[in-house]
């Protein structure tokens, strides 16, 4: 068995087993939305697992944002059902592998153990499920280790780091931007409503401007009201920007994408639109649950020297069975009223 853990927000691990590839993301469980809380930095996420299945584990591999504070606690990751502790090598920025290696000590048991930079872990979630033996990479979020996204390379089972995007930040102003339309203070995920929002306005109505050249966000205060056309506007920069990394790096003839930036829909159209690439894939894991993935992805390479079967990394359904009938389910759909056709 072979895992890979996103320790932050969208909190999950997911399971290689045999022909089995198994997600498990907790917000479908607490119903908390990307499930961000105490527990998401340590390996509680796994405390349902067995003894004997943490035998039969061959490697964990693990990303997290707070990799540092992780080492200051001596690799302490134990929950508090748990102790975990992780022994061997961290991260750091000019290890361009994205990769370091050690072991995992839980219930005196040792695994083979190693750190996955955030975005070589994205990186790896969107080339490793595509169906492209060479691409370029684009991972833009608001923010992970080592930066604010980063272009790679792809090769067969091969991910080569080009740029680091220490400066760049569109991710993080576009969600920087969405907290400032929405007024809201602390933690909160509101792009996908400026998202909506943008599709109401005409941006040739804006006279402002809220990107800076170098994606950096204005002065929110200088704006006393912010219409649907401004955000329309901005939607227009971001999209601009993103095209703007694009064409200083392409290489190749296909595109892959990872980063919550690529949950916007807009921009992602635009992009196919613009026909740069013969073809894009963006995974409907995008955001940081995709972390696991590519974690666990890693990992199999490391372990098989390639990748799973294609066929079982092209479905996007990677939880529990269905424990209800078929029968149940369409007696729930007409109870309702609504129309409906099932496959099977």
């Amino acid at each position: 068995m072979i895992l890979g853990v996103n320790l932050n927000h969208d909190y999950a691990y997911c399971k290689i087993d045999g022909d089995n590839i198994y997600l498990l993301e907790m917000e479908r469980h607490s119903r908390i939305r990307h499930h961000w809380n105490k527990e998401s930095y340590t390996l509680a996420i796994l405390d349902d697992l067995s003894v004997e299945e943490l035998k039969n584990t061959e490697t964990i591999y693990l990303n997290s944002p707070n990799m540092d504070q992780i080492e200051e606690k001596g690799g302490n990751l134990s929950s508090l059902k748990r102790e975990y502790h992780y022994r061997g090598d961290y991260l750091t920025l000019d290890n361009n592998s994205g990769l370091s290696h050690g072991k995992l000590e839980v219930e005196g048991i040792e695994i083979d153990c190693t750190w996955v930079s955030h975005y070589h872990a994205h990186a790896a979630s969107s080339f490793f499920t595509s169906s492209y033996d060479q691409a370029d990479i684009l991972c833009i979020d608001g923010g992970g280790d080592f930066g604010l996204g980063a272009w790679f390379y792809g090769d067969k089972t091969a991910i080569n780091l080009k740029s680091r995007y220490l400066d760049c930040q569109l991710g993080l102003s576009y969600h920087e931007f969405s907290k400032n339309v929405f007024n809201v203070q602390g933690r909160g995920f509101y792009e996908s409503k400026v998202m909506a929002l943008a599709g109401f306005g005409k941006r040739e109505k804006s006279a402002n401007k809220f990107l800076k050249a170098d994606s950096t966000l204005n002065d929110m205060s200088a704006y006393n009201k912010i219409s649907v056309h401004d955000i329309a506007q901005f939607q227009h920069d971001f999209e601009q920007g993103i095209v703007d990394l694009i064409l200083k790096d392409k290489k190749n003839d296909y595109l892959c994408c990872a980063g919550g930036c690529f949950l916007n829909v807009s921009l992602n159209r635009e992009l196919v639109e613009r026909g740069l690439y013969k073809g894009i894939w963006i995974p409907p894991y995008t955001s940081d649950m995709g972390i696991a993935i590519g974690c666990a992805l890693y990992a199999y390479i490391d372990c098989k020297g390639e990748l799973p079967p294609s066929t079982l990394l092209k479905n996007p359904y990677l939880g529990d069975h269905l424990s209800v009938s078929l029968e149940k389910i369409k007696s729930i759909i007409e109870k309702s009223g609504e129309e409906y056709e099932l496959h099977t």
